[in-house]
């Protein structure tokens, strides 16, 4: 039934119908992918083989890695590789940060808007909202900005 609604609407299968739009745009293209994909695949998968296997070692677990152990020592590979504490990480979140480098540097990136603070309103009524002068509320802050684009256009919209 497929494969008769791409010859109705003039493609050769079903796969050269549903990739016309897509990143790949041919069966062709999509299989020259996947292809391109194995060796690297497979040499990640080796890698984390080795490390698996080196934590059973360094357990003295007495076996070679299977199929079924994979998960769990993959676990025990990524905490110790990449657990961090909570202390470490927290100045990257704070809001002040995560609003100035983060939000206001990706929105004027993307649309260029650029943010100005605001001394002349109130402190947000809610908690949870900021008094924010863009189109979309911050969170768990009292200070006031204003977005602003190239074409020197203000939105404004209050929050809540």
């Amino acid at each position: 039934m497929r494969a008769q609604k791409a010859k109705l609407l003039g493609y050769s299968s079903f796969a050269a119908w549903k990739l016309v739009d897509q990143m790949a745009k041919t069966p062709a293209a999509a299989l020259k992918f996947m292809d391109d994909l194995v060796p690297a695949a497979t040499a990640k998968a080796a890698s984390e083989a080795k490390d698996n296997q080196a934590v059973i070692d360094s357990q003295k677990g007495g076996f070679q890695l299977q199929p079924w152990d994979w998960e769990f020592y993959a676990e025990q590979v990524r905490k110790a590789r990449y657990d961090l504490d909570d202390a470490q990480e927290k100045p990257y979140f704070e809001i002040d940060n995560v609003l100035q480098n983060g939000v206001f540097y990706a929105a004027n990136q993307l649309y260029g808007l650029t943010f100005k603070e605001r001394h002349d309103t109130s402190p947000s009524t809610s908690p949870t909202y900021a008094s924010s002068k863009s189109s979309m509320p911050t969170v768990a802050t009292s200070r006031s900005f204003t977005a602003t684009t190239s074409s020197a256009t203000t939105k404004t919209a209050e929050p809540g």
